[in-house]
């Protein structure tokens, strides 16, 4: 009932009808947005957990690399050696 116990204008129906279709294209997109915000932290989530991943695989990369520079330094300093001692 409307104002003062008067049933609302017909014409207001017809415009709550028609707006319907519309209301649900719009809370249909409400829906999608909130599904896609509740997935967002387990993405965000997975991306650091590769990202730490991927830091670890490259601090272990860095140590092979450092350990093989020193082993080539090794063998550098002892060949000057012998050459050192070498006599032409």
């Amino acid at each position: 009932m409307g104002a003062a116990g008067r049933a609302p204008p017909a014409d207001s129906l017809t415009t709550d009808t028609a707006r319907s279709p519309e209301q649900a294209v719009i809370t249909g997109e409400i829906g999608r947005s909130v599904t896609e915000a509740a997935t967002r932290p387990g993405d965000i989530a997975r991306d650091i957990a590769g990202v730490t991943d991927a830091a670890g695989s490259t601090a272990a990369a860095a140590t092979l690399v450092d350990n093989g520079t020193g082993s080539i330094s090794s063998v550098v300093f002892e060949s000057r050696a012998t050459v050192g001692r070498l006599k032409f």
